[in-house]
């Protein structure tokens, strides 16, 4: 079972395209970070985007999408100030265009009127955009022609755009008005889902064969928007639960790995160093053995010197022994002299 928070299950086709995690998108009308959104389901999965959103729904989106940049403005052809035409009871239908507001004023909608700030698509992008931009979600209610003529074609390509083709809350088509700008920009219609129409830049054209078929029972979609309420807490709240054990196990993957990583540089450490520790084992051996040697010297030399004692000692009992008999010899002499005279 795969979530889809989208109007269109547009979440659900590019993902199709777009399986992968760390992608970029850009949502020109983003609007509620969860209800009909293209892109929750992408941002749950990793990615990261632009959202711009002038209502007062704003506060909201940017307290739901801490990992976006979000910009309270809208976007046009040119950067200046226009006037906003808010529906606070329809954030949906909030638009640049007083025709469109007026039209749903007679169908008994409230509106507002305030200034807002307004950017192009272009400058945007050259303050925020990273090199790649997977795919751009334009939902203006009537100003799409303006946000695509304000954009850098040439230097920003998204792989996909995706522009709300119909009038609001209407069948009647409108890409006739914009549509142009975009083949222009060397990109080609792969479907339209009867909601939006889906442009694949030409050096990605592959792509387009991915969009033909219609979200079916096959991929396994169910609207987020049609469970009840209570359900839907349910579900948000087992998301965000797998979402923080995957967190968790993601943290214990890395934890592992940096282990593994400390353990094999430790039997590095010790492949090099098991040499000089066998140099130090040999060395420490000849230490030992020097040591010996000297030892036994020490003790020979103690030996030569008591028997040069001994040998000293003699020696003077010796020459006390011959100084003696000399004297005797002398006496016996003397005495022999004395008897002759």
């Amino acid at each position: 079972m795969r979530l889809s928070y989208s109007q269109q299950f547009e979440d659900i086709l590019l993902q199709r395209i777009f399986p992968h995690a760390n992608g970029f998108y850009i949502d020109v009308g983003a609007n509620d970070p969860v209800h009909w959104s293209v892109t929750k389901v992408f941002s749950d999965a990793g990615w990261r985007g632009i959202n711009v959103e002038p209502g007062a729904i704003f506060d909201r989106l940017n307290s739901n999408r801490t990992r976006d940049i979000n910009l309270r403005c809208a976007v046009s052809s040119q950067s200046r100030e226009m006037t906003f035409f808010e529906f606070p009871a329809a954030h949906g239908l909030s638009t640049l265009s007083r025709e469109e507001a007026e039209e749903h004023r007679r169908r008994g909608f409230t509106f507002v009127e305030r200034m807002v700030p307004v950017r192009t698509l272009a400058s945007i992008c050259e303050e925020f955009a990273p090199e790649r931009i997977d795919f751009l979600s334009i939902d203006v209610e009537g100003h799409e022609a303006e946000v695509l003529s304000g954009a850098d074609w040439a230097k920003y390509r998204p792989v996909c755009v995706v522009v709300e083709s119909t009038r609001p809350c209407s069948t009647v088509p409108t890409h006739h008005l914009w549509e142009p700008i975009l083949i222009k920009a060397n990109y080609q219609l792969a479907t339209f889902d009867g909601l939006n129409r889906y442009y694949i830049r030409s050096e990605d054209a592959e792509l387009c064969e991915k969009l033909k078929t219609p979200v079916n029972v096959f991929d396994g979609a169910i609207a987020f928007h049609s469970i009840s309420v209570p359900a839907q807490e349910l579900v948000t709240l087992l998301l965000n639960e797998n979402r923080r054990l995957s967190s968790e196990r993601a943290e214990i993957a890395q934890f592992s790995q940096r282990q593994e990583e400390l353990l094999n540089l430790q039997r590095a450490h010790i492949a090099r160093l098991e040499p000089q520790l066998q140099e130090i084992g040999t060395l420490r051996q000849q230490l030992e053995l020097a040591q010996q040697e000297v030892q036994s010297i020490l003790l020979e030399r103690e030996e030569a010197v008591e028997t040069a004692r001994v040998a000293t000692v003699r020696l003077a009992a010796v020459e006390a022994l011959v100084e003696g008999l000399r004297k005797t010899i002398d006496a016996a002499r003397m005495r022999e002299a004395n008897r002759a005279a």
